[in-house]
């Protein structure tokens, strides 16, 4: 993470960070200096192709680079000639020199197997744009074991930005919970990012078991104890999130606060639980939460029209101790 990158106020445009803000940014003299820095420590002697922003930050990334250990980038854009082109990518094939800093270029059709290392110092939201960017870096060639990836962010903000465990998760887009116990991983130390990934994964499922279970063990079954049985856990029954009907639903039956990863097949279940109550003709949720707030806590199998007389009788008794008060379940 570079510091003198901040990306907070850098506004959303066609599903990516707009791009002449993110270029303000990126040109920064301390965000190239930062990023020049840390490229030229952490690559070592790979071939390198670094993505900059735009024409301007291309150059001043090489030029940077250049200031460290001169000789070592050379920047190339749209502007030039396809003989200019021909040349660098030449003198790049060649190791004439080591980093090849563009601006969207090289994102398809270059083909350098030799690249054993992508720097991007582009951040973006577009996992297809990431994972063309270290594509040109996983071309397979003689004596190359591997393809660092060394992504230059800062302070994202709001920003939910791609970085390398969303490509190697591969169909499965990761989500906001997975991919923050993915950074707080690898943000800890040295750690295989695919590792990572499964023990992210983990992690998150078994914080929604538990939040699910806890949920159903504070809010519905000491109040409807028989429910236990009509609501069985399982997580695996639906892997899609509860649809905003089924949330509504579940609300207007007296359950605030839902788990925000309830699941489809939960929330389907709680809702057949619930309708199975009420067939039976058992006190409502919203009866239950007030029985319990006024001291009733073995109500479990009072009908709906016993749980209202009740209510009735505890309202009562609070008007005439205070006039006025206003009391509802």
């Amino acid at each position: 993470m570079i510091d003198a990158i901040e990306l907070e106020h850098v506004r959303t445009a066609a599903g990516d960070l707009d791009r002449r803000q993110l270029a303000t940014v990126m040109n920064a003299p301390a965000a190239v200096r930062g990023v020049a820095k840390a490229l030229a420590e952490l690559a070592g002697a790979r071939r390198t192709i670094a993505f900059a922003v735009d024409v301007d930050h291309a150059h001043a990334l090489a030029d940077a680079l250049n200031v460290t250990r001169p000789g070592m980038a050379r920047a190339i854009d749209g502007t030039a000639s396809t003989d200019e082109r021909r040349a660098t990518l030449r003198d790049f094939e060649s190791g004439a020199f080591q980093v090849l800093a563009n601006c969207a270029l090289f994102v398809e059709g270059f083909d350098s197997p030799a690249v054993a290392c992508v720097a991007i110092a582009r951040p973006t939201k577009s996992r297809a744009l990431y994972a063309q960017m270290i594509g040109r870096g996983t071309r397979r060639a003689p004596g190359k074991a591997d393809c660092l990836v060394l992504d230059f962010t800062g302070s994202a903000g709001r920003h939910r930005l791609i970085g390398p465990a969303d490509c190697l998760a591969g169909d499965d887009a990761l989500s906001d919970e997975v991919r923050a116990e993915i950074d707080a991983l690898l943000a800890a130390g040295v750690i295989d990012v695919n590792a990572a990934i499964e023990f992210a994964s983990a992690q998150v499922v078994e914080a929604d078991r538990l939040a699910i279970v806890s949920y159903t063990a504070t809010e519905i079954d000491p109040f409807v104890g028989d429910l236990a049985g009509e609501l069985p856990i399982d997580l695996n029954w639906s892997a899609d999130l509860a649809t905003t009907a089924q949330r509504k639903a579940l609300e207007d039956l007296g359950l605030a606060k839902l788990p925000t990863r309830l699941s489809r097949g939960e929330a389907g279940r709680w809702l057949s639980g619930l309708a199975a109550r009420r067939a039976r003709g058992l006190f409502s949720l919203k009866q239950a939460r007030w029985l319990r707030r006024h001291g009733h806590v073995h109500v479990r199998r009072l009908s709906a029209g016993e749980a209202s007389e009740l209510i009735g009788r505890g309202l009562a008794a609070f008007n005439t101790t205070a006039p006025g008060g206003e009391v509802s379940p």
